[in-house]
């Protein structure tokens, strides 16, 4: 069962990102488990300032900047984050811990087939990214063997990094009617369990929603259009 550990405050970090990128929201929602006080800073991802692009040798977000150091990858920081209070967000088991680095490193394939289909421009680009999206989680489907989370009854960092792809597969089915998440059974069972924890009703909700619209609309999105 997680506990919620005693409050941490990182008076000098910032996470950098923008609104909606689904890496900082995972680094946010591991925050919020692990009870860390963490200022957030959004930018323009069109605009970097030019203090970011000094620090960050990527120019990626998010980014995580300390007193005297640059913390860069959203899993780093969300590892980092994760060590800075006892009660880890990895499973205990050595196999298990490292199964789990393994899927939290191939849902950015979820995430790039998702943002194509959120802004592809036509039809052909949409149904496109929605058939490598179906390939990707039919990949993870075939993983969960547990509930309500991903290694059963704890929260953990993997639940984290995949909250952002749950949300908008469930987002995508209210607001557009597109109901591919009802095809992968276990997929949506830990959507709906992931969806409705605390730390991730914190980061992804209805502000985050109006963001991606906006989003959506300047991007010329076929599946915002034609809805």
């Amino acid at each position: 069962m997680n506990v919620v550990p005693e409050k941490t405050q990182l008076e000098t970090a910032t996470l950098v990102s923008f609104r909606i990128c689904p890496f900082v929201a995972r680094a946010q929602i591991v925050a919020f488990e692990k009870n860390v006080d963490l200022k957030t800073k959004f930018i323009d991802l069109n605009h970097k300032p030019d203090w970011y692009l000094k620090v960050s040798p990527t120019g990626t977000v998010p980014g995580l900047v300390l007193k005297d150091a640059f913390i860069f990858e959203s899993t780093v920081i969300a590892e980092f984050i994760d060590e800075l209070t006892q009660a880890s967000l990895f499973p205990d088991d050595r196999v298990q811990k490292y199964l789990n680095k393994s899927w939290i490193s191939f849902a950015s394939t979820l995430i790039q087939h998702q943002y194509g289909q959120m802004i592809a421009s036509d039809k052909a680009g949409f149904s496109e990214s929605r058939s490598s999206l179906a390939g990707a989680m039919a990949r993870i489907e075939e993983t969960i063997k547990s509930k309500p989370f991903y290694n059963g009854d704890d929260f953990h960092i993997i639940d984290a990094v995949y909250a952002p792809v749950l949300y908008r597969l469930q987002l995508i089915k209210e607001k557009f009617g597109d109901t591919l998440i009802d095809d992968f059974p276990a997929i949506k069972n830990w959507a709906t369990a992931t969806i409705d924890r605390p730390s991730v009703k914190a980061v992804l909700n209805a502000e985050f929603d109006a963001a991606l619209m906006v989003h959506l609309e300047e991007k010329h999105s076929w599946l915002l259009s034609n809805s």
